[in-house]
């Protein structure tokens, strides 16, 4: 089974999550939510609270076959804030994993 890696922040748009969570699993796609902070719980743009599978750092990024960002004004300006962000997307690329992205993501 593929496995893809969602980074999440603070701010994040709850339908650029939500949607592409919901439909990668209904098609047999593994979906591991990580924080980017220290905190397993995040909020959305809009309000809604989630609590993430895993913390970025904690991550064995190697057991993934992708890694997807999801946007959001202030999400979007959280994943590029994290140095830790740029060293996932860039290893997947390197490794010529999926790095996918949505929106101002």
């Amino acid at each position: 089974m593929k496995t893809i890696l969602f980074l999440v922040a603070d701010g994040f748009e709850e339908t650029e999550l939500a949607a592409p969570f919901d439909l990668l699993q209904r098609g047999g796609v593994g979906v591991t939510l990580a924080s980017i902070s220290g905190d397993l719980s995040v909020r959305g743009s809009h309000g809604l609270q989630i609590e993430t599978d895993i913390l970025l750092k904690d991550a064995q990024t190697e057991e993934f076959d992708g890694v997807f960002l999801p946007g959001g004004g202030r999400g979007v300006k959280n994943l590029c804030a994290s140095p830790e962000v740029a060293t996932c997307a860039l290893a997947f690329a390197a490794a010529d994993k999926w790095v996918a992205a949505i929106c101002a993501a």
